[in-house]
Order: structure tokens, then C-alpha cells, then sequence
């Protein structure tokens, strides 16, 4: 008689691109994991990983996770889930507290393993961080992380990225420039010079999320913000894009479209999807992000233009 395999959970409540970095692992072996995500992104990663109608997604929604939350030590309770199904394990790479009480309050008796706990730490502590900083340790990219606590191997996974990108490639579709970000301090400032500049050879299609600010110089009549179907369709139709360091970076790539990103406030390298190029010109090098990475303040710094445009350029088969 064959042996029944209980799934693993990949707990992962957070923003849009944690989501996605999870469901990466999600998408390699279906029938060994489920993911719980905030129900925000239930469709959105569902028809991303072809997995609409499926249960291999499980939608929860913590206030802790979001934007409105007071503190760092906000946790609100996690009522149990009304799952018949049993899991063998709750995996996740953050080291939250939050997230490990949730996650047992949600999954009464599910063993947990999370493997983010150090990284956690340091990224609230300058001297914790200091050998990161300056350079003498390397800081660990977060599809790593978790290829390594699921037991999945990160060479299958980036093939897996570089088949979609295949699949996509040579497409005659408009630039995708994507504005969108939590919060404006991730948001590149000089969005408006940019899509100037690539207008002299592009056709450029400017997109925003449903609720996103618009940099400097952005008016709305510039913008499309698509739903959730129409988004991936805009994606997966583009010939390139071009994100911040966010949620539609990760969905991108997950996607198969090639991405270039801006990135400043945080190291790129924690957060890089396979075959993403970099656009930076100043960014933290350990796990403390800029300061006022949290706002809506717009932070200096950011790679020119004309070096964003070239590293675009440089992007191609």
C-alpha cells in the first residue's frame, strides 16, 4: 500500500515578494509543500503558478505583517485554520517570534523549523551587523535560504527560472516600467527622466499597484494599474521590465520576463531572484537596510538615470 506523503507548510504571511520567493519553492514540488501567504496575494500567486482552483495555497491575514502595524512586537492571534489535511512540518526562513506563535496558534501540533533567527537579530542590532557591513561576511539571498530549509535544490530552482525566461524571450511587447513599492523610500525618484529616456527608443508602458504612490513627475493619466489578470498578462507580454526592489520584482522573474532592478535601500543581494539584473549605485552591504527604509521620504543616492538605461541595455540573450 502506498505511503501517504503529508505536505510541509511554507509560512510566509509577509509582502507580496516574500510571497513569491516561497512560492518558488512552491512551484518545484507541488505535491511535497502548501503555502500560507496573506490572503492579499491568494490569486495573484495562484494564477502566477498555474495553481488556480488548487489547495496548495492557504490565505491568512495577520496585522503584524502589514503596514499598519504599530510595533515591531504587534502580534495579533492567529485563530485556528479549518484545514482537514495533516502537515508533517511548518517551515520558515525569518525568525519572527510572531510568525512562530502564529504559526503554532493557526497549526496546533505541527512542528516548526525556522532558520532565519540569526539574520532576524541582526538585522536590529549595528554591531550584530558590522562584519556584514564592512564586508567580511557575505549575507544569505533568501531563495537560498529557503531551497536550503525545504530540502530543494537551488540549481533546479534557478533552472527553473532560466526555462521561463526561455519561454518569454524574444518577445516584441512594450517596456514595463513598475513604480510600485510599499513604501516611497523604495520607490526609484527619478522615474519620470527615466521612462524620457527610454521613450527615444522603447515603447514604454508605466504600471502601478492599485493603491501606489507616483514619484516625482508621475501624473495619473501616465499610469495603468491593471488587476490582478491583466497585470500578469501586461507582464508576461512585455519585452523587458524594470522594477524597484518589491513585490513586482519577484513576480516578474517568477513570471520568466527579463527584470532589471533599482535597488538603494536595502542589500539587493538578500533579496535577488535568479537572472535579475542590478541597477545600484549606493546600498547597504550587511543586513541593516538604509535608514527611514520604512517611509515615505525620499532617500538620495540612487543610480542615474543613464546607468539604469545601461545595465537594461546590457540585459539581453
Amino acid at each position: 500500500m502506498e505511503a501517504i506523503i503529508q505536505k510541509k507548510l511554507l509560512f510566509e504571511p509577509w509582502g507580496l515578494g516574500d510571497a513569491v520567493i516561497a512560492a518558488s519553492i512552491l512551484r518545484e514540488a507541488p505535491e511535497k509543500f502548501c503555502l500560507v501567504c496573506n490572503e492579499k496575494w491568494l490569486e495573484i500567486i495562484s494564477r502566477a503558478a498555474n495553481l488556480s482552483g488548487d489547495k496548495s495555497i492557504i490565505p491568512v491575514s495577520l496585522n503584524y505583517a502589514t503596514r499598519n502595524r504599530k510595533s515591531v512586537f504587534d502580534r495579533n492571534d492567529a485563530g485556528a485554520i479549518n484545514q482537514t489535511e495533516n502537515f508533517s512540518e511548518i517551515l520558515s526562513i525569518r525568525g519572527d517570534i510572531r510568525d512562530w506563535l502564529s504559526a503554532r496558534k493557526a497549526f496546533p501540533g505541527v512542528p516548526i523549523r525556522m532558520s532565519g533567527w540569526l539574520p532576524f537579530m541582526i538585522r536590529r542590532s549595528r554591531l550584530l551587523d558590522l562584519p556584514f557591513s564592512i564586508g567580511l561576511l557575505t549575507i544569505r539571498n533568501r531563495y537560498e535560504a529557503w531551497a536550503e530549509l525545504a530540502g530543494i535544490s537551488f540549481e533546479n530552482l534557478k533552472k527553473t527560472y532560466r526555462e521561463s525566461m526561455h519561454r518569454q524571450a524574444g518577445g516584441e511587447g512594450d517596456v514595463v516600467v513598475h513604480i510600485g513599492a510599499q513604501w516611497q523610500s523604495r520607490q526609484y525618484p527619478y522615474t519620470n527622466q527615466l521612462v524620457a529616456n527610454l521613450k527615444k527608443n522603447h515603447k514604454v508602458k508605466l504600471v502601478a499597484g492599485p493603491k501606489d504612490r507616483l514619484p516625482a513627475g508621475i501624473s495619473e493619466n501616465n499610469v495603468v494599474r491593471p488587476d490582478v489578470v491583466t497585470l500578469l498578462d501586461t507582464l508576461k507580454s512585455a519585452s523587458r521590465v524594470i522594477t524597484n526592489d518589491s513585490g513586482p520584482m519577484h513576480l516578474s522573474a517568477f513570471l520568466g520576463c527579463r527584470t532589471t532592478v533599482v535597488s538603494r535601500v536595502s542589500n539587493i543581494r538578500e533579496w535577488l531572484p535568479p537572472y535579475v539584473s542590478v541597477a545600484a549605485n549606493i546600498q547597504p552591504k550587511g543586513y541593516r537596510p538604509a535608514p527611514k527604509y520604512c517611509s515615505d521620504e525620499v532617500i538620495d543616492g540612487w543610480p542615474s538615470v543613464e546607468q539604469v538605461v545601461k545595465i537594461f541595455e546590457a540585459h539581453s540573450e
